[in-house]
């Protein structure tokens, strides 16, 4: 490996210098390899000296709802909104309301029904909708269409929304009718019902639009024994706030290089939940329950489940193994083991972030036995050298040798601002392992940049020394207890992105936007 080639993507390795390409892969990205590594950690080992040698829907609908102002469809009298003889409605004040029953009535009337918030400018739906004529429905918003309760198109008809889509927790817009149309500000989706279609789909066209009708269950696919959608995906998948269960991946042998639903995104991934998947990993660079690296953006997006890695992955996390794009908005209830040959990164949310990660958390439990690499497993990433700001871990960090953190297992020239860990992290017994409160390990040349970060000193790491596990450098940091964690939000935590309320998060700070579930 020499430093001649440039860079063709972002480097997703905390430790790759920035003008290294790896020629031996197959995929022009910058890539570090082991022999790199070593080199590369055997001059920080002398710098660092022996040390290292040994070793809430309510929330949610306060949250999103307008303050003073916005049509709002629900069980209320219509108010301030005019309707003409073709069933344009709009409003004629900033704060006004639509009957859902009047609504119901114009859809199995009229081919055509327009609610336009005009200026109400956000519309917010507040009572279930559901029609079964050909009538097409159309939103139109100057800000958001904020779905609270369900919204289903059970006939012939279509939904064509314009404004930024908010769905809350639990809450969906659904087909019956993969007929049935679905335009998103001015872009035509392709809707689908299954795993099969959408990979068929996504083959034809890698740049399209699709939606997931229903929620769909993944058990009667049996196991996959490789991502189930295969290639780079550049277009737009949205997932309309439903839950794809039960996929089941044993990757063995040769195959996709990249384990998730998705192999590689370089489109956007929206508003999907993945419960119960199991994926047990084989010879691959990145793995993760969504997908196995992500250059372009995800927002909204919830997973549970499992994944193992038995042999080889450079990175595992329970979103995604590689973060090159934004994360938003999203979460990760998963348990994740990184065995030995898990040469890079462990981590609850992202097993390797150099791009950015915001308004996102992860919990479930973290583990790396024994790692490759001086820095062990994160609690939301396993090594940044990226962005991370208004995030947490509420993961449980078990590391057996090296460094691993509360936040990030290891962390180079990237920052962390406003974000916090609390979860339990697990002192390893006899075996010298060293845990930090937030990051792990962090090397003397590669400074991570730390504002408003915190972490529970009564979860593990007590020193308030010790927010680095490697370095004797905190600043930025501060441990506090639990108590005072749910006594008030700490500073530099924005009100109008965090909360805190005694029944939701253990009273813990939340994020407004992505409550817990």
């Amino acid at each position: 490996m020499t430093g001649d080639y440039p860079a063709k993507e972002p480097c997703l390795f905390l430790y790759c210098e920035p003008r290294v390409f790896c020629p031996s892969l197959n995929k022009s990205r910058t890539l570090c390899t082991d022999q790199y590594w070593g080199r590369r950690m055997l001059r920080e080992i002398t710098a660092l000296g022996s040390k290292l040698a040994l070793g809430i829907a309510a929330a949610l609908l306060s949250a999103l709802a307008p303050a003073q102002a916005g049509l709002t469809i629900s069980s209320n009298p219509t108010q301030n909104v005019s309707c003409d003889a073709a069933a344009h409605c709009s409003a004629t004040a900033p704060s006004a309301a639509m009957n859902v029953h009047e609504l119901k009535k114009l859809l199995a009337s009229q081919p055509r029904v327009v609610l336009d918030a005009a200026t109400a400018k956000d519309i917010d739906l507040d009572a279930p909708v559901g029609w079964t004529s050909s009538s097409s429905l159309s939103l139109m918003a100057r800000g958001s269409v904020l779905v609270h309760k369900s919204l289903t198109v059970a006939g012939p008809g279509g939904l064509r929304v314009k404004g930024e889509l908010l769905l809350a927790p639990g809450t969906g817009v659904s087909f019956w009718d993969l007929s049935s149309s679905l335009n998103l500000n001015g872009n035509a989706y392709q809707l689908v019902g299954s795993l099969s279609s959408l990979n068929n789909a996504i083959k034809s066209n890698s740049a399209g639009y699709y939606a997931l009708a229903n929620d769909y269950d993944a058990s009667v696919d049996g196991v996959y024994a490789n991502t189930p959608i295969e290639g780079d995906f550049t277009g737009v998948f949205e997932g309309l706030g439903h839950t794809i269960s039960h996929v089941a991946i044993y990757a063995y042998g040769p195959g996709s290089a990249f384990l998730g639903l998705f192999s590689v995104n370089h489109g956007t991934i929206a508003d999907i939940n993945l419960t119960g998947a199991k994926y047990r990993n084989g010879v691959r660079f990145d793995a993760g329950i969504l997908a196995g690296d992500n250059y372009g953006t995800i927002r909204n997006a919830s997973v549970d489940g499992s994944v193992r890695n038995v042999e080889g992955a450079l990175a595992v996390g329970g979103l995604v193994g590689g973060n090159a794009g934004i994360i938003s908005a999203s979460r990760s209830v998963a348990q994740i083991e990184g065995d030995q040959s898990a040469v890079f990164a462990v981590g609850g949310l992202v097993g390797s972030n150099s791009g950015t990660i915001e308004e996102s958390y992860a919990e479930g439990s973290v583990s790396m036995a024994p790692p490759n690499s001086p820095s062990g497993p994160g609690g939301l990433a396993g090594v940044s050298g990226g962005v991370i700001k208004n995030c947490y871990s509420l993961a449980h960090v078990h590391g057996v040798t090296g460094y691993y953190g509360g936040l990030i297992g290891g962390a180079g020239a990237g920052s962390v601002a406003a974000s916090y860990a609390a979860g339990q992290i697990e002192k390893a017994n006899h075996s010298g392992g060293m845990p930090g409160g937030v990051t792990g390990y962090q090397p003397l040349r590669r400074i991570e940049k730390y504002s408003d970060t915190y972490w529970d000193v009564d979860d593990g790491v007590r020193d308030p020394s010790a927010a680095i596990a490697s370095v004797p450098n905190d600043q930025g940091v501060t441990g506090l207890t639990t108590l005072q964690l749910q006594s008030a939000l700490p500073a530099g935590f924005d009100s109008h992105v965090w909360s805190q309320n005694p029944s939701i998060n253990n009273g813990l700070p939340y994020l407004l936007r992505n409550p817990p579930r």
